[in-house]
């Protein structure tokens, strides 16, 4: 059954940006420096819903975004938290440093939860948390940017911790800008 059909939603939201006016060449341009975002929806079709196992759950998740982008500076957070549990919310964080739009450090943080269908208990092995870095470097002849993930919550009591992935990206680019030598790998550990 496509539930698309058998739904009723109101979905409602506050949003919030501030911009920056810069001036290029004697002319303006304004530019979004913080994002704030936060929403939810409730679907009346759901709460007319009786006789269910767990009993009905209208309210959506709680989304909130925060983005900033600065010139030396970057973050940008996800966060996802459920009505019926307290305590339990997905999160997802990136920060990142830089010294020239092209040359960056950054970290990372993901959390996430799966929860049983009442939303009161963690399903078995549905947490999952990862801390990444990376950076990325351009000169003149070459650009190089690479990242690693890392966890410290195994269902695995013999992996305490361990390396869920890495990446990188190398642009060699020799001179008269005719051609570029490129060369990139991805690797998902287990994956």
């Amino acid at each position: 059954n496509d539930r698309t059909f058998e739904r009723r939603v109101v979905t409602y939201g506050l949003n919030n940006r501030i911009a920056r006016k810069v001036w290029n060449d004697g002319t303006a341009d304004y530019r979004t420096v913080a994002l704030f975002s936060l929403g939810q929806s409730y679907d009346f079709k759901e709460a007319q819903r009786v006789g269910q196992q767990f009993g009905s759950h209208p309210w959506s998740m709680i989304d909130g975004l925060f983005d900033i982008r600065l010139e030396h500076f970057e973050t940008y957070t996800t966060v996802s938290v459920s009505p019926y549990r307290e305590h339990f919310a997905d999160v997802s964080s990136r920060v990142r440093a830089m010294l020239t739009p092209k040359n960056f450090l950054e970290v990372s943080y993901t959390r996430n939860w799966i929860l049983d269908s009442n939303y009161k208990a963690v399903e078995p092995n549905g947490e999952s948390r990862s801390y990444g870095l990376g950076a990325g470097f351009v000169s003149r002849y070459a650009d190089l940017v690479g990242h690693f993930e890392y966890t410290d919550l195994t269902h695995d009591p013999n992996k305490p911790s361990q390396i869920l992935g890495w990446g990188y990206e190398l642009n060699i680019r020799p001179p008269g800008n005719c051609w570029v030598i490129h060369f990139k790998q991805l690797q998902v550990l287990g994956g």
